[in-house]
């Protein structure tokens, strides 16, 4: 027998959850996904949320990954806000 599909945070993939902040234009999707992609992380799921501050979105990604802080600084040093991150399971 097959097991269903499990989907969400709860489907047993412990990985790690980060909120950019970044500009509301073309390509800042691509340049974060091209950070990630250089630590050979996967991209669980990606969502964006308008943000309060004009011109500005929150990008939510979570990532198949336990080196958050490695993430977290190549998103940093590219000169991205970080707004949280952690560790989820």
């Amino acid at each position: 027998a097959r097991e269903p599909r499990r989907r969400g945070h709860r489907a047993g993939v412990d990985g790690s959850r980060l909120e950019i902040l970044v500009d509301d234009k073309p390509g800042e999707l691509l340049e974060i996904c091209k950070i990630v992609k250089n630590y050979n992380v996967n991209i669980v799921s990606v969502v964006t949320i308008k943000n309060d501050a004009p011109g500005k979105r929150i990008l939510v990604f979570k990532l198949r990954t336990k080196e958050l802080d490695v993430v977290r600084k190549g998103i940093e040093d590219a000169g991205y806000k970080v707004l949280s991150a952690f560790l989820t399971s």
